[in-house]
């Protein structure tokens, strides 16, 4: 079986690929990591979708958007946290207008309508942490 990453930390190889955490010495450690395929979370051709449900109190949107596009604006009962992973987004949040270039975190506080874009022709990659295990969300 084919791994996509495979990290050893603390003596846990932590597997991202299909395959069961185990212990430096092959003995497993009683619990089974979930993976799941990013391509089986997609929504749409920009964005993919996990909601924690059942494993995690979070959700993450991990999104990719060419020239012109990303998500209209629209707010959460809580904060947002985007990671701007490759180009520039354009993010309105309330009443500010901020040009974020990758490697940069931007939080967006709770209850404030926000809303990015892509203003070049590079894809913009950003993945967004929804602190809960669903994601509420009213669009504007």
């Amino acid at each position: 079986m084919a791994l996509g990453v495979s990290r050893w930390r603390w003596g846990v190889a932590v597997a991202l690929g299909g395959v069961p955490v185990r212990s430096l010495n092959g003995g497993s450690l009683g619990r089974m990591a979930t993976v799941i395929p990013i391509e089986d979370l997609r929504r749409s051709p920009h964005a993919a979708l996990f909601e924690g449900r059942e494993h995690s109190p979070i959700s993450i949107f991990v999104t990719q958007y060419p020239r012109g596009k990303g998500p209209a604006l629209h707010l959460h009962p809580y904060p947002e946290v985007f990671v701007v992973q490759t180009g520039t987004a354009v993010f309105t949040a309330g009443d500010d207008e901020l040009t974020v270039t990758e490697g940069h975190i931007v939080v967006v506080p709770a209850e404030t309508p926000h809303g990015l874009k892509n203003p070049n022709d590079d894809t913009l990659r950003v993945v967004s942490v929804h602190p809960s295990p669903t994601v509420q969300q009213t669009n504007l």
